[in-house]
């Protein structure tokens, strides 16, 4: 076991099994080689030190590995025991220690104390050596003198090989932290290249947790340079995007770098040139490719393909690129979206309850609280996490009623007048038992968090839908004096300093800026509620863009207020039954993102068309083609959607025809991946997928973004330390909240399922939950 902080992790611990990986059979691209990439990358690194080792994680990683790798697979490759690196030391008898860590300056002092750590007690395993054995190593080296060799005796134990993996790669601040700390030369470096995880089948993430705060609040841009590098990656295996578009200064960052890397590529390794994409770097439009990769493995001179990252196989480029456009964009062009409160079923469960790393913790009747996975494996999950929250909530009242009504008539009728087909058609349904339990008790969690989670408030859920009047008020840009308003009376209510700050902030971005008058009550507020760290907080927010004085009349902040209408960014009646808007999403307050509004813009047509709106916006913008020049060179050449627009024209065709969509050939849907810099929330991935299934747009979308994230989880990104303010406790809303009600000396700890377990009387949804039946 270890030590002090570094948690030893069992190694009967389940770790990521195939069965728990997330289907990738039917995406539009291929994910699953770079899953494998992804996978072979660990294992590669791991294998280049010998014998068994100690894996070291950082918990950060700690996620990414376990949806990559198997407990098996990692003891296939010498992987004795696994720890967390959390400081402290580990006790191993391994000859090697790996450390996979994230580049993270702050992680270098936990390395720090437990390479020390480990030195420390050799040390002391040596002095007990010497003075069990004595200090003469004639005794157990024979290689000295075989005359005086001891057998009984073995030599000293010596300190284990210690080797630091970056993944992705590691960084200067990294390398000068090790310096500082003194333990530069007691490491072994090495990188370990996981650029790109899947997450879903339309899902990808560039692992950069952190990508937004670095960019805005440190000017560090080494997560581009790893964002430029997963995409580049990502088309040496699906083909060469045809058409580039984007929004935003990292966004444009970004391309250059694709670019540039592109250049490099193809310079360097003559096999990949233009006669696979003929013309201006287009492909054929008429899919003839037979689907037999071996006529393209190798060029006409027997070359292969150079591998994206070194050690790690990559796959012949196919004949066709299968993404048709690329879109970049950064997330200061649009910070209002993950500021609204998302109302998607996803959504709303990771507003209420919080869900990291793709699992929430759920607990049962007997107060075991377990995590529970949400992929798209939960067929039930699958079907519910896009809807708006109340319509999963009748869903799962239908299905639960309708197994209640199966069940009725099975035990009320006699067995010898019912088929084997009916009695085994109803066995099988019991199979989604265990997701409708999962998602029914997620479902009133959920609802308990708009009421606060107390028994005393439980049928008053005034509280929750007054926070988003207010949220509506702030996209629809009026009434300013009673948000202010409301948002010192949360402050004087003892609220949790990351609930003001998103609504602050929310205030400032869809108003313009706050007066100055204003401004500074509602700072001398926030300083009595929170005491000088909040300081920090309010300048972190001037800095990133959140927070200004109306006064100072940026281009800026100006920027919703400027394309609110433009855009259409309130939608009126909002029929989140049939929805036909993406603002079903945000339904109470009939907010369409700006950015599934700029999605639609750049597949419908062309971003040249919405000229004034993105200039409003911040950031410069751009599409080209990714193309060659005379001279057979990679280029940018002016920007050519010629083939993408007759496939998708096709494509609405057969949709019009009521015809499946081709998974290939003739009539295949093209493909967008559009990848957030700075993360991208879950109403705004069901947001793409509503567009790409409902709007008519007649593309398969794919989303990759740096994070999958939330409004507090962006909050917090803008707190320095987060030790200092009171926890958020998502399962009781505190937008009820108010002196009198809330208990003295509470640190907002999770309770696990939250209130007394009394169900309101007033919610039939609630009552529905509380009247499952025992046999379930």
């Amino acid at each position: 076991a270890g030590l002090g902080a570094s948690r030893f992790v069992a190694p009967g611990f389940r770790l990521g099994s195939r069965m728990a990986a997330t289907d990738l059979s039917d995406a539009a691209i291929d994910l699953e080689s770079s899953r494998s990439a992804a996978r072979d990358a660990i294992l590669s690194a791991l294998d280049a030190r010998p014998g068994r080792k100690a894996l070291v994680m950082d918990p950060l990683f700690a996620p990414t590995l376990t949806s990559l790798c198997t407990m098996s697979e990692l003891t296939e490759h010498g992987v004795d025991g696994l720890y967390q690196l959390e400081g402290g030391t580990v006790e191993t008898e391994c000859d090697e220690i790996v450390f996979v860590v994230k580049p993270r300056p702050c992680l270098m002092a936990a390395l720090n104390e437990t390479v020390r750590g480990v030195i420390a007690d050799n040390e002391l395993d040596r002095a007990e050596h010497r003075e069990r054995y004595g200090d003469d190593p004639r005794v157990w080296d024979p290689r000295i003198d075989p005359e005086h060799h001891d057998p009984d005796v073995p030599p000293p134990p010596r300190v284990p090989n210690m080797t630091v993996c970056f993944t992705p790669s590691s960084t200067d601040a990294c390398e000068a932290e090790l310096r500082k700390l003194r333990i530069h030369d007691l490491l072994i470096r090495a990188e370990c290249p996981v650029d790109l995880v899947p997450v879903e089948r339309d899902v990808f993430r560039v692992d950069c947790d952190d990508a937004w705060r670095d960019l805005t609040l440190h000017g560090d841009v080494s997560s581009l340079t790893q964002c430029a590098r997963a995409l580049h990656a990502l088309q040496r295996r699906c083909g060469w995007a045809t058409v580039v578009k984007g929004k935003g200064v990292a966004a444009k960052e970004i391309a250059e770098s694709m670019e540039r890397m592109r250049r490099e590529c193809f310079a360097s390794d003559p096999a990949l040139n233009p006669t696979l994409f003929p013309g201006d770097g287009h492909v054929s439009d008429g899919y003839e490719s037979s689907g037999d990769e071996e006529n393209i493995e190798r060029d006409v001179r027997g070359r292969r393909p150079r591998r994206a990252h070194p050690g790690v196989e990559d796959p012949p480029p196919p004949a066709s690129p299968s993404i048709d456009v690329l879109l970049l964009i950064d997330r200061d062009v649009d910070p209002v979206t993950p500021l609204c409160t998302q109302l998607t079923y996803e959504g709303f469960i990771d507003e209420a309850i919080g869900i990291v790393n793709g699992a929430v913790d759920v607990t049962n009747d007997d107060g075991v609280t377990q995590k529970a996975r949400l992929n798209s494996n939960d067929l039930m999950f699958r079907e519910l996490r896009d809807l708006n929250f109340g319509r999963a909530c009748d869903a799962l009242k239908e299905k639960s009623s309708s197994m209640q009504r199966e069940y009725n008539d099975i035990k009320g009728g006699k067995v010898e007048n019912q088929t084997v087909g009916e009695i085994g058609g109803f066995v099988k349904k019991l199979g989604t038992k265990q997701g409708l339990e999962l998602h029914s008790n997620l479902a009133k969690r959920c609802l308990e968090t708009t009421r606060g989670g107390d028994s005393t408030t439980l049928d008053d859920n005034s509280g929750f839908m007054r926070g988003l009047e207010i949220e509506r008020m702030c996209v629809e840009g009026r009434e300013l004096d009673k948000i202010v308003s409301h948002l010192i009376d949360r402050l004087r209510g003892g609220e949790n300093a990351r609930r003001t700050t998103r609504l602050l902030a929310l205030c400032s971005l869809t108003h313009g800026g706050i007066p100055a008058a204003k401004l500074e009550t509602v700072r001398a507020e926030m300083l009595r509620a929170y005491g000088s760290p909040i300081l920090d907080v309010l300048a972190n927010m001037e800095q990133c863009g959140w927070l200004c004085r109306r006064e100072d009349k940026s281009h800026a902040q100006r920027a919703f207020t400027t394309v609110r209408k433009t855009l259409s960014l309130v939608v009126d009646d909002v029929d989140d039954a049939d929805p036909k808007d993406v603002a079903y999403a945000f339904s109470h307050s009939g907010y369409a993102p700006i950015s599934a509004r700029l999605v639609h813009h750049a597949l419908a047509g062309s971003l040249r068309l919405i000229d004034d709106s993105l200039k409003a916006l911040p950031g410069p913008h751009f599409e080209y083609t990714q193309g060659f020049d005379d001279g057979g060179k990679p280029a940018v050449v002016p920007v050519n959607s010629r083939l993408y627009e007759r496939r998708r024209e096709r494509a609405l065709r057969l949709q019009a025809e009521g015809k499946p969509p081709a998974r290939g050939g003739f009539g295949k849907r093209p493909v967008c991946v559009v990848f957030f810099v700075g993360g991208v929330t879950r109403a705004e991935i069901s947001c793409m997928r509503f567009m790409s299934e409902r709007m008519r747009l007649g593309v398969d979308i794919v989303v990759g973004a740096t994070s999958v994230c939330g409004g507090f989880g962006l909050v917090e990104q803008v707190m320095d330390d987060l030790s200092r303010f009171t926890p958020l406790d998502r399962d009781k809303s505190s937008s009820n909240e108010t002196p009198s009600s809330r208990k003295e000396g509470s640190n907002g700890a999770d309770d696990g399922d939250g209130g007394d377990g009394t169900v309101p009387s007033s919610s039939a949804f609630d009552s529905f939950v509380a009247s499952f039946p025992k046999w379930m």
